[in-house]
């Protein structure tokens, strides 16, 4: 299952509370990019799923203006099991 399935059916359910908006880019700096967007009056950020293989997460608290997580995954690195850990962080 591709990194972006796989966030569909298992990670996607716990954005309930968050405004989602997808974006498709064809061409990127790492090939076509599939993005989403997410925001919540506190917390925001977006995932991006590069057709290279590469995952990037970025999440940022609004409340605290803080960065709290940005981190581009190499292609040969666990993705789903990272990906998986870190929103379920933020959903809490």
């Amino acid at each position: 299952m591709s990194d972006i399935e796989y966030f569909k059916k298992e990670l996607l359910p716990f954005f309930k509370l968050f405004d989602c908006k997808w974006r498709k880019y064809p061409e990127g700096d790492l090939g076509a990019l599939e993005q989403i967007i997410f925001e919540s009056p506190t917390l925001g950020g977006n995932i991006d799923f590069w057709e290279n293989g590469h995952l990037g997460i970025y999440l940022y608290d609004y409340a605290s203006d803080y960065e709290i997580y940005n981190k581009l995954l190499e292609p040969s690195e666990e993705h789903q099991a990272a990906l998986k850990n870190i929103i379920l962080k933020i959903v809490k």
